[in-house]
Parts: C-alpha cells; structure tokens; sequence
C-alpha cells in the first residue's frame, strides 16, 4: 500500500456521513472500503442511522457495493440497509 501514494483518508465513519469523500482511485477506495467493512464486521453499536448507511451504499458502483454486503447482509440489514440490498438484488438479477 504504501506504493499506492494512498491521498488524504477519513475515519471510516467519516465515509457515512459524507459519501462523496470516498476516494476516486481503486487502491485509495479499495482501502476504505475494507475499514468501513471492518467496522461493520465488528458488529459494535455505530452513530449512524439507516439514511446514511443506504446513502453510503448507494453512492458506491455496484461491485464495490456487492463486496461490502457479501457475508455480512445481516449486519448491513441491522444497520437498515434493507432498501439498498434491495436495489443491488435488483439490479444482480435484472429485475
């Protein structure tokens, strides 16, 4: 990673309340994308609501989206992820 020249990162929870500081480049990304995932893996009580995690989610291409749900749809759904499991649902299927 430190090849990657890894720019200005956030706290993970920094992530939920503003999506668009997500870093554009796939390694910067990818990195944050593994803490957000880490924290929720965790399973700890978080400060953020449905709003933001749907946002969160939403706001991210699909692959990346499926990779953060992928084992971890029942911490995602207690977070109140539901309406963005069910739009990747859709969308995976062609619904």
């Amino acid at each position: 990673m430190a090849e990657a020249h890894l720019g200005m990162l956030y706290p993970p929870l920094t992530y939920f309340e503003k999506p668009e500081l997500i870093p554009p480049d796939e390694a910067s990304r990818c990195f944050v994308l593994s803490a957000i995932g880490s924290l929720v893996a965790r399973g700890d009580t978080l400060p953020i609501n449905a709003e933001m995690v749907n946002r969160l989610l939403m706001s991210l291409p699909a692959e990346h989206r499926f990779a953060l749900l992928v084992g971890m749809v029942g911490r995602w759904g207690a977070l109140g992820a539901a309406p963005a499991m069910f739009a990747a649902l859709k969308e995976a299927t062609g619904l």
